[in-house]
């Protein structure tokens, strides 16, 4: 036995009348006792060197605990409370192994589904953390497979048909040629128009939900991990676990984002990758640019206008 129930009540009762040393050796004594499960040597010589007894006080201390509290038989020195204890504790062994067994199996089969959970959740370029519980778990690969994947007929022929920095010649041969190992290599199959395009479908049920409701955790976690597959499509260097989202994701949606990227993928180097923390001065910019440019829009008074080079032209 590891470990046995010591009830204070009974053995102040049973044991006030004993001094310090009788006190320290009963107590060693029946911590022996649960920890063998079984009684006390008979040999008094033996018990005693059991519990470290030196002096003739000690070993006289000794015998009169066994004589007290134990009771001497051919296997040894028995007390009826340990006998008790070791024997309901014995009963329930088979119980607490098959307790033991269901938790093993239990906790197996947890890990391997907190490995298909994140494995899958990788496979759509999100990484949660590492204590993320298995319920959310559930939700965060539910909320991603809600999230359209697939771009329709429509949108594929809006696609191609749509004006792109590649001329009318490279549109019609990308849309229109046979897959075949024959014809010309595109190195540009994919411009940053045809990314916001493409991406606007994708974006459209995370920007409604921008809208209609406060993002919940896992809700966002899915709109970040589809904007960094986008993000990473056009150029740029975005990952879930960047704190730059932060800052972008309650200022600013999703189309804004893309929009921004894509027009800092243009004016980038070719083969050049633009960190994520790029577009948050550019978006500023954006933002206050088309403030300033809406308030600007005033009409002209008609006084500043010039009659002899305008009223009679018709221009006015």
């Amino acid at each position: 036995m590891n470990y046995y129930e010591h009830h204070i009540g009974d053995y102040a009762e049973a044991t006030a009348h004993l001094s310090l040393i009788e006190h320290g050796i009963y107590s060693q004594l029946i911590r022996k006792y649960y920890a063998k499960e079984r009684p006390i040597a008979a040999d008094p010589e033996v018990v005693q060197r059991l519990v470290g007894a030196r002096t003739k006080k000690e070993r006289k201390a000794v015998n009169t605990i066994l004589k007290e509290f134990f009771t001497l038989e051919e296997d040894g020195w028995h007390n009826a409370r340990c006998d008790k204890e070791i024997k309901l504790y014995q009963e329930g062994n088979g119980e607490r192994e098959q307790k033991a067994a269901h938790e093993k199996d239990r906790m197996s089969r947890h890990r391997e589904e907190r490995a298909r959970l994140f494995a899958k959740l990788r496979a759509l370029d999100i990484t949660p953390k590492w204590d993320t519980p298995v319920t959310q778990l559930r939700e965060m690969l539910k909320d991603a497979g809600n999230a359209p994947a697939a771009i329709t007929d429509a949108e594929q022929e809006h696609t191609c048909n749509a004006p792109a920095t590649r001329t009318d010649t490279e549109q019609e041969h990308t849309c229109n040629a046979p897959a075949t190992a024959n014809h010309t290599p595109d190195t540009n199959t994919q411009s940053p128009d045809t990314i916001i395009t493409n991406t606007s479908t994708k974006v459209a049920v995370l920007v409604k939900q921008e809208q209609e409701q406060p993002e919940t955790g896992t809700a966002q976690q899915a709109r970040i991990g589809l904007l960094c597959q986008q993000l990473r499509n056009i150029g740029i260097d975005a990952t879930p676990q960047m704190p730059t989202w932060e800052t972008l994701l309650p200022h600013y949606s999703d189309k804004q984002i893309i929009t921004c990227a894509t027009e800092a993928a243009r004016h980038s180097r070719q083969g050049q990758r633009i960190h994520l923390n790029y577009l948050i001065p550019k978006l500023e910019d954006a933002v206050i640019t088309k403030t300033c440019s809406t308030v600007n829009q005033r009409q002209p008074r008609a006084e500043n206008f010039d009659k002899l080079n305008y009223g009679t032209s018709g221009k006015l």
